[in-house]
């Protein structure tokens, strides 16, 4: 059983592994404005997290025990399992830190996309600002004075 346990959990790691490459990847990608090479990091990752989701099902399956890090304790008394699964949820952890920013940027570059086609439409978005009892903005504000030319 320890050794099926720890068999997943490098598998778990190998892809999550792959998944944070594809995910830096991604940030080059956006970083460097070349959006058309996307399209394959996109459906890369895809199957990345859909192969994590299936070998976590089949984590799952191997125990009844609501709590796994207690499971992994119980069956190892070394406490090596329970090690080498922290480090696996670091690689996660990891994963969805770059994610996060990566979607973030996208966010970004999203709005400055909207706003700088209003301006080329001559839509005002920046009409519904309005200010707080404190001078301060309130609504839609742009952000395209952070934006040089």
């Amino acid at each position: 059983m320890q050794t099926d346990i720890k068999n997943i959990h490098d598998e778990i790691i190998q892809y999550a592994e792959a998944l944070l490459t594809c995910l830096n990847s991604e940030f080059e990608i956006l970083n460097s404005h070349e959006y058309e090479n996307l399209i394959p990091i996109a459906s890369q990752k895809q199957e990345l997290v859909q192969s994590l989701n299936i070998l976590d099902n089949k984590r799952q399956a191997l125990t009844v025990d609501n709590d796994y890090s207690g499971y992994l304790k119980k069956i190892d008394a070394s406490g090596l399992l329970l090690k080498h699964w922290n480090l696996t949820l670091e690689r996660i952890k990891q994963c969805n830190i770059q994610n996060e920013v990566n979607g973030r940027l996208i966010n970004k570059l999203n709005q400055i996309s909207r706003e700088t086609l209003d301006i080329f439409t001559g839509n005002n978005s920046s009409a519904d600002v309005t200010y707080n009892p404190q001078g301060l903005k309130q609504g839609n504000s742009t952000q395209l004075t952070n934006t040089r030319a």
